[in-house]
């Protein structure tokens, strides 16, 4: 019998403690608004372990942060304790529009160029204001490709593949 291994994604790292009812402040990694619109959060602590779910009583945005509350957190004195990481499965993320990715989905991608060679792995998305960047760590060299249709020829995330237009001297 096989079984299905969850994939978390890093949501956003605890803060400190909201007020004197066990409110935490949430420093979102991202995409704050997924994670306020789902109740199906986990915790794993700074000092590492496994992921634990959290009953979660509340959450909304405050300013450029979110403030939560789940059971077993009811003052500040432990909400001090909490000092982690909160999590979602991937599989909570909803379906994009086609042509949309998530940045989850895109990170541990191999890139290739048209002509087949290995530019290196997907490390992360940035952003230059005007288009989403891949960035991209290489053997040899670190590229930054702009994630248009001029160079993005083909993103496959379920067999971990991104085939671009560029070459391995533009770094």
């Amino acid at each position: 019998m096989s079984k299905t291994m969850t994939k978390w994604i890093e949501m956003g790292r605890t803060a400190g403690p909201y007020g004197v009812k066990g409110w935490i402040r949430i420093s979102p990694a991202g995409e704050g608004d997924l994670l306020l619109g789902s109740r199906a959060w986990a915790f794993r602590p700074a000092a590492g372990g496994d992921p634990r779910p959290l009953e979660l009583e509340g959450a909304r945005a405050h300013g450029g942060m979110i403030i939560a509350k789940w059971k077993g957190c009811d003052s500040p004195e432990e909400a001090r304790l909490w000092r982690g990481t909160i999590l979602l499965e991937r599989s909570a993320f909803p379906e994009l529009p086609e042509g949309e990715w998530w940045a989850a989905d895109l990170e541990g991608c191999e890139v290739v160029n048209r002509a087949g060679d290995r530019l290196g792995t997907v490390t992360g998305l940035g952003s230059n204001g005007a288009q989403d960047i891949l960035q991209v760590k290489g053997a040899a060299h670190s590229y930054l490709i702009p994630m248009v249709p001029a160079y993005l020829l083909g993103v496959e995330p379920e067999k971990k593949l991104i085939t671009v237009d560029w070459d391995p001297d533009w770094f």
